[in-house]
């Protein structure tokens, strides 16, 4: 495990420029979907805080809302969905442009989900989206990043080798990329444990506690 470890590290620290690259596309995200809220119109706004409102009563209700193990399975496959796209365009040139649009567009979503929230709740809303917003994401983003990185590397890899003479063996670089692909799903399933079990436990505390 430790020399797994020591070979990613080494991977990362080799490949670092792209890694930054990628956070700097994630934060934008995140900045473009919170300023995307003051984008929309008032009946666009209203129609989302009705959506919102019924968000909270059925995460109140312990009995109406989404059990645990649905929102798992939902928040998981739709994880393996990206995971499993994200790495069959790794394999492939022309799919480097939506790799980096399914980061931007993961770091939109959470800017404009936070943006949403604090608009409709304010403080409230900021404290909600600390609960039920980023213990996952804390999870699922560096999933999202190491299979992009890992992708990006074999598509950068493919195309260095149809420039150069000099061609880089495709087997490990292609094993490296499984590999990696196949540990982000199972921290995609750690994130997706933490959002059905664990972050609604504390936000109907929460919704609760101040209802």
């Amino acid at each position: 495990m430790s020399d797994f470890l020591d070979v990613l590290r080494d991977y990362i620290q080799r490949n670092v420029a792209l890694l930054f690259f990628l956070v700097i596309l994630f934060v934008s995200g995140i900045a473009f979907g919170a300023f995307g809220v003051n984008a929309l119109d008032d009946s666009q706004k209203s129609e989302l805080v009705y959506y919102l409102d019924i968000f909270f009563a059925s995460v109140g209700d312990s009995y109406g809302g989404p059990s645990g193990k649905e929102i798992f399975w939902h928040s998981f496959l739709n994880d393996l969905k990206v995971a499993g796209l994200i790495w069959f365009l790794g394999m492939t040139v022309i799919g480097v442009p939506v790799i980096l649009s399914l980061v931007f567009l993961k770091g939109f979503m959470i800017g404009f989900t936070v943006g949403m929230l604090t608009f409709q709740q304010g403080l409230q809303g900021l404290v909600i989206s600390f609960i039920a917003v980023f213990p996952q994401s804390l999870i699922s983003v560096p999933a999202l990043f190491l299979i992009s990185f890992s992708a990006l590397n074999f598509s950068l890899l493919v195309l260095k080798n149809r420039w150069n003479r000099s061609r880089e063996p495709i087997a490990p670089v292609f094993f490296r990329h499984l590999m990696l692909a196949l540990l982000s799903v199972v921290v995609f399933a750690l994130a997706s444990i933490v959002e059905g079990y664990i972050s609604p436990v504390f936000l109907q505390f929460f919704l609760r506690l101040f209802s």
